[in-house]
């Protein structure tokens, strides 16, 4: 399995997201330093098994710690106390082709790796992740693009 899976494994059979009823889908990932410490930040959309009434919230995993941080921590409120707010954010609109997707994904599970080999984000990295962020913002939902506009202010040392 990928690293990517593993991740992404982790976190929707953790206690916040394993649950009756709800559909849960990774909508965005982000790659984000801070006090020196590498994560992986995850947009969780939530919605009935319809794909009705979604929410969203973001998820995270310490891939410093190989660990997932879990909603109730501190290390959780404080990182996403940086992050914009989810409100009103909707993926209707984006576009994006088959082929563009893949390429796009291939290169996100490739940056994951690099990241938990590292264990840091290297300058090689950092321009890799900002230009995976320009090329994926344009197949997203103006809502949604406002996240990647934030996440690509995000400086290689962690500064928002």
């Amino acid at each position: 399995m990928r690293k990517l899976d593993e991740i992404i494994s982790e976190v929707f059979n953790s206690p916040d997201y394993c649950y009756k009823g709800y559909s849960v889908n990774n909508s965005d990932s982000f790659i984000v330093t801070n006090n020196k410490k590498l994560f992986a930040v995850f947009v969780m959309e939530t919605t009935d098994f319809d794909g009705n009434n979604p929410s969203y919230d973001y998820a995270i995993y310490s891939i410093s710690d190989n660990k997932y941080i879990a909603k109730t921590t501190d290390t959780y409120s404080t990182l996403v106390a940086l992050f914009p707010s989810l409100h009103g954010i909707s993926q209707i609109g984006g576009s994006i082709s088959f082929v563009e997707k893949m390429r796009l994904t291939s290169l996100l599970y490739e940056l994951i790796e690099d990241a938990v080999l590292t264990k840091q984000m290297t300058s090689e990295l950092f321009s890799r992740y900002k230009q995976y962020l320009t090329d994926i913002e344009q197949t997203k939902s103006s809502s949604v693009r406002k996240l990647y506009a934030f996440f690509k202010e995000v400086k290689i040392d962690g500064t928002i």
